[in-house]
This record gives structure tokens, C-alpha cells and sequence, in this order.
């Protein structure tokens, strides 16, 4: 049976790419091609042949491709009705009818706050080229399974592909890629991209909830939390005063902006940050930051006390929307 309607459903978002990872608790943090943790890549987006094809990918995660996917043994004979697809967005810096725009990020020289920053040419959380070659590269995947190998698609179109995004910028435009990659001809087309209003968006999620910020707060309180930031706490003296963060909580009370700090750079082949002195964040520095934030991803959402109730209280809103539209496919 097939249904004369087959929707994908696509995700574009960043959080459930790192809420799966499990951190070897050897004491020795490889330094591997550059950089790298214990759980994977974190400086290209190609992952080297000598690797798992698989392997955790930070800068490309690892996605469905034609060359190693398997059809399920128990049922030979199946035919594949309805899919939802859920992607992270790709690389990132931390309308129809009209003229087709290109966002450049300008810093004029005379900019008095200039020196504050590392003046490149992206905004922060702007989608990079590299990263929509990225999305361009896994929508071609994507259709070489589901199009060319299954018959699942045989068309980009409205009416069996359905796409949502966040409300950030990167992951529409990740969703131009996707879809650019699966049909080139898309590239002169327009396609409907849905989002929420984004004081109840589920994908990210920033709704309020009283209940989730009560029990993050408690088991950001115990030792397993407290200890780690101890532990590490000559690496956080040394790069707040490098970067001249001090003293700021969001830098301090974990190593998430110091990740996206320097993933961002290493995923695109950037130096690491240096300060005004010539004091520069060591390759050592950045495996040590990454495993560490490995290790606080998987904590605040797999291993904590009550962290599966914690991500019901905030993923728990998007979980419902997969299934009404399962449900409607029907």
C-alpha cells in the first residue's frame, strides 16, 4: 500500500545533535588531525576514510546516505508510506517576487567597539557558505535514498514534502540548501518553509516553564555539576581572562559558549581565538572544551536525575506535532 499523500517532515535545529553523546572518562584527551575529543570531529566537515563513516561529526553530523543504508530484514517486502526527517542545522557563525538578496556583514573601521571583537565576516549564528554546501551536500544524500533507491519521492513538491524550521535565520536557509540538494531546480523556485510564533516555538524551545528551570537548577547544584567546574577550573581562569569574559555567568556556570566559540572556528579551518596581547587559545585548550562540553550536554539531558523529565517539560511540546502529522498523513 502506498499513500497517495507521503509528507517529510524536516527539523532544522541544533539541540538534539547533542543531547546522544557518551564521554569516555579516560583522564588523557586525544588531540586528533588538529582537534578533537574523545566522541568525535571537530574540525572539518569531512570525516577522515580511516573513521567509522558514522563517527559523531560536530561540524557535519553523520546522516542517512545511499551508500550505507540498509532496508529492514524482517520485512523484505515493506513499503516505506511516511517519513519525518529530523536534521540539525549545518556550519554557523558564532521571499518570492522580490529581488533575491544576499546578507554581508559590514563592520565600518570608525566603529568605536570595533576592537572588541574579532572582526570577520559573519554576524554571530549566521549560516556560513561552507555550512549551506553542507545542507546542499545532505539533501543530495537524502534523495539518493529516498528518491533514487526506496521511490519514496519522485518530486520536490508541495504536497508531499513539508518543511518547519526554527525562527533563526540559518535554518531556513539550511532548508534552501536541503531542498536545492534534493532538486537543483529549486534553486530558481519558492518553497513554503513553516515556523511558530517564536514565543511557543518547540523547536528550540524558549517557551517559559517554571518546572524544567527548577530541576535543571537542582541538579546543576550537585556535585556531579559542581565538581567537573572545579575540576576544570584552572582551564576557565585562563581562557575568561584570555577572552575577557570574567566574571560574565553565562561563560562561567558552563563551557557551552566556549564551545561554540571555538567549534565554530575550527569547523571551518580558523585559527583559534587570540586577545590584544598575542594570548591565543591552545588546540590542547579546545579538546579539553570540547570534551568537556560533551560531557554537559549528555549530563542536562541523558544522564542527570530527572534530566528525562527535564526534556519532557522542554522537547515535550515538539513531540506532539511529529505525531499529529503522522496522524494527518494518514
Amino acid at each position: 500500500m502506498k499513500l497517495v499523500q507521503a509528507r517529510w517532515l524536516g527539523f532544522i535545529l541544533q539541540f538534539p545533535a547533542r543531547t546522544v553523546l557518551a564521554l569516555s572518562t579516560d583522564p588523557e584527551i586525544p588531540v586528533y588531525n588538529g582537534v578533537c575529543s574523545t566522541t568525535g570531529v571537530y574540525n572539518t566537515s569531512f570525516t577522515p576514510a580511516n573513521l567509522p563513516w558514522n563517527t559523531y561529526n560536530y561540524c557535519n553530523a553523520p546522516h542517512i546516505n545511499a551508500a550505507h543504508y540498509e532496508a529492514p530484514d524482517n520485512a523484505p517486502d515493506a513499503t516505506l508510506v511516511y517519513l519525518n526527517a529530523v536534521i540539525r542545522h549545518h556550519k554557523f557563525n558564532n521571499g518570492g517576487g522580490t529581488t533575491h538578496i544576499f546578507h554581508e556583514t559590514y563592520s565600518p573601521p570608525w566603529h568605536p567597539f570595533l576592537v572588541q571583537i574579532w572582526n570577520g565576516t559573519c554576524d554571530e549564528g549566521q549560516l556560513t557558505y561552507e555550512g549551506l554546501q553542507d545542507a546542499i551536500s545532505h539533501g543530495k544524500d537524502f534523495w539518493s535514498v529516498y528518491a533514487q533507491k526506496l521511490g519514496f519521492l519522485e518530486s520536490v513538491n508541495e504536497q508531499d514534502i513539508f518543511v518547519r524550521t526554527s525562527v533563526a535565520d540559518r535554518t531556513y536557509q539550511v532548508a534552501g540548501g536541503l531542498l536545492t540538494g534534493m532538486d537543483p531546480t529549486m534553486a530558481t523556485k519558492t518553497f513554503p518553509v513553516l515556523t511558530q510564533p517564536s514565543v511557543i516555538d518547540s523547536i528550540v524551545p524558549d517557551y517559559s516553564c517554571p518546572n524544567a528551570d527548577n530541576i535543571r537548577s537542582a541538579y546543576q547544584s550537585v556535585t556531579a555539576w559542581t565538581g567537573h567546574l572545579e575540576e576544570n577550573a584552572d582551564l576557565q581562569e585562563r581562557l575568561t581572562t584570555m577572552l575577557g569574559v570574567s566574571g560574565n555567568t553565562a561563560w562561567t556556570s558552563w563551557y557551552d559558549h566556549f564551545f561554540d566559540t571555538f567549534s565554530s572556528r575550527t569547523c571551518h579551518g580558523h585559527p583559534l581565538p587570540c586577545n590584544a596581547s598575542g594570548a591565543c587559545v591552545t588546540v590542547e585548550d579546545a579538546a579539553r572544551v570540547f570534551a568537556i562540553g560533551d560531557w554537559e550536554y549528555n549530563y542536562i539531558w541523558n544522564t542527570a536525575e530527572n534530566a528525562t523529565t527535564y526534556s519532557q517539560l522542554t522537547f515535550g511540546a515538539l513531540l506532539p506535532h511529529v505525531r499529529h502529522e503522522d496522524l494527518a498523513s494518514r
